[in-house]
């Protein structure tokens, strides 16, 4: 048996949970069948768009009808100018609020995909804290973490989510952080970041998470 089974075969050790590359190519397929179904939002916008020439078609061929007879249809004409303008201002206000909401709906089911598998990043950064504290008698097991915490943190770059640059000795910024508490420590000024609990995260420049810290009393 090599140290490697006798070490995840001992008592009174911790087991590390981490991503296989089955799991992370299943994320990639969920976030791949999310764009999939935007691309079949644009389409049904583009089905919208061709249905409204018919229309304007339709409109210019009643036009070319009540010219032809009577040449004192100028009323009818002005009538239906008034309804193609109409119909055209009804139908780019119904796509634009179309657009809207589904560009809302897709990026609010992206960010709760990605908000739901931050718990399994923190799981990574938590055992590698606790590998590079301790004594291992493994170093592949810790090489291991390490491969499939980056696997994961490139899965979440392709798709927009960037981790929150703080650290402490850095001002308290209430649009990205969260104060957890606060430590008097005459070593940094008022208002500054003195221990980051947990990592922080954007998605396209949105806050996915705030970075939660302990700060210095604001004065």
């Amino acid at each position: 048996m090599s140290n490697y089974d006798r070490h995840r075969r001992s008592p009174g050790r911790e087991s590390t949970q981490t991503l296989t590359v089955s799991q992370i190519k299943q994320i990639e397929a969920s976030l791949q069948e999310l764009e999939q179904k935007a691309t079949l939002w644009e389409a049904k916008a583009q089905e919208l768009e061709t249905v409204a020439a018919q229309v304007q078609e339709q409109a210019a061929e009643w036009q070319a009808e009540a010219e032809q007879r009577a040449s004192g249809a100028a009323e009818w004409e002005e009538a239906l100018q008034a309804a193609e303008e109409k119909l055209q201002a009804d139908y780019q206000n119904s796509k634009k609020r179309m657009e809207q909401r589904f560009a809302i709906q897709a990026d609010e089911q992206i960010m709760h995909i990605m908000r739901d598998l931050l718990p399994v990043l923190d799981n990574l950064d938590r055992s590698l804290e606790h590998g590079s504290s301790h004594e291992t008698d493994s170093e592949v097991m810790q090489q291991g973490v390490e491969m499939t915490r980056q696997a994961f943190l490139d899965v979440l770059s392709r798709h927009g989510v960037q981790p929150i640059d703080v650290a402490a000795g850095q001002p308290f910024d209430a649009e990205l952080h969260e104060a957890m508490g606060t430590v008097a420590d005459p070593s940094y000024p008022p208002g500054t970041v003195t221990t980051v609990e947990q990592k922080g995260y954007t998605y396209r420049d949105k806050l996915l998470r705030p970075a939660r810290a302990l700060i210095t009393p604001i004065s």
